[in-house]
């Protein structure tokens, strides 16, 4: 079984916890599942404590250069250990490319196509181009570095981190229709069933107050709009929706939710 088989999954189905409680989860487990296969440099495969500025790379590899472990192997001072050293970052990078590929592909395929190491690659290059043509040239040696250690793992993790680490109205929303299915799953009238439906609804009752405590009642109210929408599978125009929903709609970017 390769380290990619044996790596974390993201539960889309689970429906008790919010995006972000999943992908908090994932992320750590991602980082400890890449530092145990490579060594304390997959430590940097963890959006936690880094963050890569994707179009500036700077005179420091991103930053990289600056932060331990990475910056104890760069300057090692041995040709043998440096080429080792590239060895396992590509590895690390594509350990981490791989696992967020058979995750995320079906949901985040753009993202995922983008960061490729082959169109990561390509984007460095076509950075080096620029800044020779704007007369600020980046050295030969300096930028072969940039293309020996492309961090198109580490780039993709950091927008997927951005999109599924922040809580948002989706989580609201997913914590809404998770307590909606566990009230209505109460299908017989047996002490067994009786207790699972009972903890079931506890859980999701203690994640809906968590997060509806973060929003205003007017807020909720159009949650709860979207809602009804989603579970039925309704895609309809703005016209008859209350005025707070389609406030809530322009503030939250889910217009995708609806037809103009």
């Amino acid at each position: 079984m390769s380290a990619t088989d044996k790596g974390p999954k993201y539960d889309f189905s689970d429906v008790s916890k919010t995006d972000s409680q999943k992908w908090k989860l994932f992320s750590k487990d991602l980082s400890h599942h890449v530092m145990n296969t490579h060594g304390p440099l997959g430590s940097l495969a963890d959006p936690r404590t880094i963050t890569l500025i994707e179009d500036s790379p700077g005179d420091d590899l991103w930053g990289l250069t600056k932060r331990q472990p990475f910056s104890e192997k760069f300057y090692s001072g041995t040709e043998k250990s440096f080429i080792a050293f590239k060895d396992t970052w590509f590895k690390v990078q594509m350990l981490v490319y791989t696992i967020l590929d058979s995750c995320f592909l079906a949901s985040d395929t753009e993202l995922i196509n983008n960061y490729s190491y082959t169109a990561t690659r390509a984007r460095i290059e076509q950075y080096v181009t620029a800044k020779t043509d704007s007369g600020d040239p980046v050295s030969d040696e300096y930028a072969a570095l940039l293309l020996q250690f492309v961090p198109f793992g580490s780039f993709l993790l950091h927008h997927l981190d951005k999109k599924y680490g922040v809580e948002e109205a989706t989580d609201a929303i997913s914590m809404l229709i998770a307590h909606d299915v566990a009230r209505n799953s109460f299908k017989d009238g047996s002490k067994a069933e009786l207790q699972k439906w009972c903890n079931t609804l506890g859980v999701t009752w203690f994640n809906l107050q968590r997060v509806a405590a973060k929003h205003d009642p007017e807020h909720l109210a159009s949650l709860q709009t979207l809602m009804v929408i989603i579970t039925r599978g309704v895609i309809p125009g703005r016209t008859g929706l209350p005025t707070y929903s389609i406030s809530l709609i322009g503030r939250t970017g889910l217009s995708k939710l609806l037809m103009s």
